[in-house]
């Protein structure tokens, strides 16, 4: 049926048929993007994905935003991401959609407003939701986190341990392609000598 509809109307809006004709030409580049994701069962969920985080950008700017709000929008995030296979998702639209819920205005109104186990529960759920990130992206959310918190507040540990793990598996999986040239060559090096011994 789609295969179809895209011929009808990639006949009707095809750029040799409509020369000259910028309108039938965008409207082609656009069936034939449309026909390409639709046409892979992959393609179609990261585009539904990408649509969901960034149909979220839009919708925040029309509200009042409260701390409420602001959980609720981060424990949806993580139900959604509960949902799909994070090692295709697009990261950096999840970045840019905690990025988002964390700048400086929202920051300021959960300073104000929120009361600190609203806040601890914000962090723990964004803390989460980065998790699926990698470090250079999650880095900086966590530090944005570090600000809704005084200095020697304890709840600041929350945020230094997870800082903590993301550093050392950044620093693990950065290190993992040596580690396996150096377990390679010393297997190597293992088998010439066995074999030379006999």
């Amino acid at each position: 049926m789609i295969k179809k509809a895209f011929r009808r109307l990639a006949h009707e809006y095809h750029p040799d048929k409509n020369p000259g004709n910028e309108f039938s030409a965008a409207q082609f580049r656009e069936l034939k993007e449309a026909y390409h994701i639709l046409g892979s069962q992959e393609r179609k969920a990261q585009y539904d994905q990408e649509r969901w985080l960034s149909g979220k950008f839009k919708k925040n700017s029309a509200l009042s935003i409260t701390p409420d709000y602001l959980l609720k929008e981060v424990q949806k995030l993580n139900s959604h991401l509960s949902k799909v296979d994070v090692y295709r998702m697009n990261r950096q639209l999840l970045h840019e959609y905690l990025l988002l819920l964390l700048q400086d205005n929202y920051i300021g109104i959960l300073q104000l407003k929120a009361d600190r186990d609203l806040i601890i529960t914000l962090i723990e759920e964004i803390i989460r939701a980065s998790a699926h990130l990698p470090f250079y992206y999650s880095g900086e959310i966590l530090r944005k986190l570090q600000l809704l918190l005084p200095t020697h507040d304890p709840g600041q540990v929350i945020i230094l341990t997870a800082l903590k793990k993301k550093k050392n598996a950044d620093h693990l999986q950065r290190a993992f392609p040596w580690i396996v040239a150096l377990v390679a060559v010393l297997t190597c090096i293992a088998m010439y000598f066995f074999a030379k011994r006999n």
